[in-house]
Formats: structure tokens, C-alpha cells, sequence
């Protein structure tokens, strides 16, 4: 049997006589004049293959030889760039530590293996999916229509069996079987950018993308209805920010106009006394730090985490000034998730996301901002949510 093999860059047909793993790598050892090193062997979606013969064999039946296997001496520094660009770290676990790096949470081969057949399945069953695959094998890629319609085919299968609000394992399976079934759709550069891919698998990408796609209308109109509020410092000072063309603007302050126009909606939507304590009040300037927080490059960024405790989930801005932000981090359970974003308003796109996908509550004195949020822009559970009249009219405001 022939098998098609990469080691350190160079390619080689290897003919084995059977189609074992170890007459594999026996035979790649020689090949490539390879001796004492311990060898990984990878499929080309960059997945391990363990040393077990059932599972070799069943990559094999289901590909046959159209798989470019990828050794990688095991203790190299090619392994570490590999596994860190091939990886398929897709749990949404808030236990999970990405400070690890993505390497140390690479699924086994039989996980990824078994969801990729689970979605395999999805699409051979339902209606346009034979189609999909027939697009990924014939271009390798797929076109924004197809990729849409992929989420949905998949959206409508799990909802239709587990109901609106599919469970947390069947999201993840789904998410690593897409990236391992459909390789062009992982994203090697992100160790936390499926916080963004689960929103997508449980609300579609024409829902997931509303915010950033409807920001720009918006923007003007929150500026314009925020300029009839009772003046204060504070509230000058965002909508100056928020008009600003852009960072460079000397009279800029905070993290950039995006981000103040934002918190302008925290001083349409203003927090109200409740919760469990029924006389707690908290500033609008305080519920802000609900929403993000600057951290000066050059202090103890675990110091910071302590002391937000309460505040959590929320951005994190680290920076050598307000207006000079070099990294963004969403901020929960003590822990540091990387923004995939590079601006504002995307970091802000990913931490309301993140209160879905990790099945977190809004903090109390921003729930009418959210819920506005929620159902206005992203139009979700809209008719459903409990909504205050004071949101109600922000959006007869704003859309009217």
C-alpha cells in the first residue's frame, strides 16, 4: 500500500507491504534515514494518530490513501510550531487554561475522529448536505453561502433534537467536527476564536455577525439621544470620545470611539436598584467596570484579576495608555481568554457572546443594557426575554 509522507518539509511515497501503523513507521524510518528519535505521526488535519492499530486501520477505510501523513520527531521544536498551528482546542470549558498554551489541550485522535463522522452523518442525512461535501472535496473550500448553510443544516439538527438551547458537549463536538471534517475552517492563529465559531453553531452567522454589521448606523444615534441626558464630566467626556475619527485624535480619551459609544448605552440604559439587596445602588461609572477595565502594561496583570473578582466576565484592556491598547482579554473565573479581536468593538462583540457560550447571567446593573443589546441588535429570544419599558423605548428611538 502506498502512503504519501511529510518529515521536515521533504514529501515521499511509501509503499508498506499491509497497512499496519508500526510496518508504517518502520518503513518511514528508513526512508527518511531516521534513527533513535520518537516519532508522532499526524493526519493532515494535524490531529495525533496514537499507537493503536483499530483506529489506524479505521483512518484508512474511511480515507483511504488520500491522507498526507505528517511525522514530527517528538522532542523538536517542528513538533511545537506544528501542534500549536494544527491544534484543535475547542473546549469551552471555563476550567480550561489557555494560559497552557493550545498544544496542551489537543483532543485525542478518536474524539476528533468520532465528531467528524457525527457531522459527516448530519450532512449525508439532511437535505443540501451531499452538496456541501461535494463543494469541500471538489475546491478544498467552501463559499461564504455554503459555509452559512453548513451552520444551519447543523443548528437545525441538534435543536431539533435537543431543543433551543442545544448542550454544551453536543456544541463542542459539533465544533471540532466541522474544523476536523472541513480543515479550511479551522483558524491556526486563535487559541480562543471558538468562542465566536459556538456562537455561530447555536445562532447562525447572520445572527452572530448584527452587531458589528449594524454599528456603524447605530453609533450616531446613541451619541445623538445621549446628548439630551443630564450633562455630567463623565458623560461629556464618552461622547467626545465617541465622535473622535479614530485613536490617533489627541482629545480621544478612554479606548477608542467604539468603546465610548458602547458605554454611552449603560447612561440610556442606567442600573436600578435590586437584586438580592433591594436598597444596593451602583453608579452608571461603576456598572462600567462590569463592562471593561484598563490595565497599564506594565503592572501585575494576576494583581488586576484579584481585585475584579466580582466584576467577571468582562474585557480587559492592557495598554500603555487608555488610548494605546496593545491586548484585549476577556476576563472570567480568575482566568485570561485572549480576544481574538483587534478592535473595540469586536472585543466587545466576543464578550457579550461569551455570556451564551459559558452560560453566564448579566450583572444585574447592566441587565437592561444586555437585554437591549440582546434583543435589539442580535434579535435574540426577542418576545420572549422579560424587557423593561425603559429598553422598549431605546429601541422605538433608535429604529424608528
Amino acid at each position: 500500500m502506498l502512503f504519501k509522507v511529510l518529515y521536515e518539509g521533504k514529501k515521499k511515497l511509501i509503499k508498506v507491504d499491509g497497512a499496519d501503523y508500526t510496518s508504517l513507521m518502520t518503513e518511514v524510518k528508513r526512508k527518511f534515514s531516521i534513527s533513535d528519535k520518537d516519532l508522532i505521526l499526524q493526519d493532515d488535519t494535524g490531529v495525533e494518530v496514537e499507537v493503536d492499530e483499530d483506529v489506524f486501520t479505521d483512518l484508512l477505510e474511511e480515507r483511504s490513501n488520500n491522507i498526507l501523513w505528517k511525522v514530527v520527531d517528538k522532542d523538536s521544536e517542528c513538533q511545537v510550531l506544528d501542534s500549536s498551528s494544527q491544534t484543535d482546542t475547542l473546549s469551552l470549558s471555563s476550567e480550561t487554561d489557555d494560559s497552557a498554551g493550545p498544544s496542551s489541550k489537543r483532543p485525542r485522535f478518536d474524539e476528533a475522529f468520532e465528531a467528524k463522522q457525527f457531522i459527516r452523518g448530519i450532512l449525508e442525512e439532511n437535505a443540501g448536505g451531499p452538496a456541501i461535501l461535494a463543494q469541500y472535496s471538489e475546491q478544498g473550500k467552501f463559499t461564504d453561502s455554503t459555509r452559512r448553510h453548513l451552520v444551519n443544516v447543523v443548528v437545525a439538527h441538534i435543536t431539533g433534537k435537543e431543543g433551543r438551547v442545544p448542550s454544551k458537549e453536543t456544541k463542542t463536538r459539533c465544533a471540532l467536527g466541522i474544523v476536523t471534517l472541513f480543515p479550511s475552517l479551522k483558524d491556526p492563529y486563535s487559541r480562543t476564536g471558538y468562542i465566536l465559531q459556538d456562537f455561530d453553531i447555536k445562532f447562525g452567522t447572520e445572527t452572530a455577525s448584527r452587531l458589528l454589521e449594524q454599528w456603524d448606523s447605530l453609533k450616531p444615534k446613541i451619541i445623538a439621544e445621549a446628548k439630551t441626558l443630564t450633562s455630567t464630566l463623565h458623560l461629556n467626556s464618552l461622547i467626545s470620545a465617541a465622535e473622535c475619527k479614530g485613536q490617533d485624535d489627541s482629545e480621544c480619551q478612554g479606548w477608542d470611539n467604539d468603546m465610548s459609544s458602547v458605554l454611552l448605552l449603560a447612561y440610556l440604559l442606567p442600573p436600578s436598584a435590586g437584586g438580592r439587596n433591594k436598597s444596593t445602588k451602583i453608579s452608571t461609572r461603576e456598572a462600567m467596570d462590569h463592562i471593561s477595565q484598563f490595565h497599564k502594561s506594565c503592572r501585575s496583570l494576576t494583581e488586576h484579576i484579584k481585585k475584579a473578582e466580582g466584576l467577571q466576565p468582562n474585557l480587559l484592556a492592557v495598554g500603555s495608555a487608555k488610548n494605546i491598547i496593545h491586548d484585549c482579554y476577556i476576563v472570567l473565573d480568575g482566568k485570561l481568554r485572549p480576544c481574538q479581536a483587534k478592535s473595540s468593538l469586536s472585543a466587545f462583540d466576543e464578550l457579550f457572546k461569551a455570556y451564551f457560550v459559558f452560560g453566564v447571567s448579566y450583572p444585574h446593573c447592566l441587565n437592561a443594557m444586555y437585554t437591549f443589546i440582546q434583543t435589539t441588535i442580535y434579535k435574540i429570544d426577542v418576545g420572549t426575554v422579560c424587557e423593561t419599558p425603559r429598553v422598549k423605548d431605546l429601541r422605538a428611538k433608535l429604529l424608528n
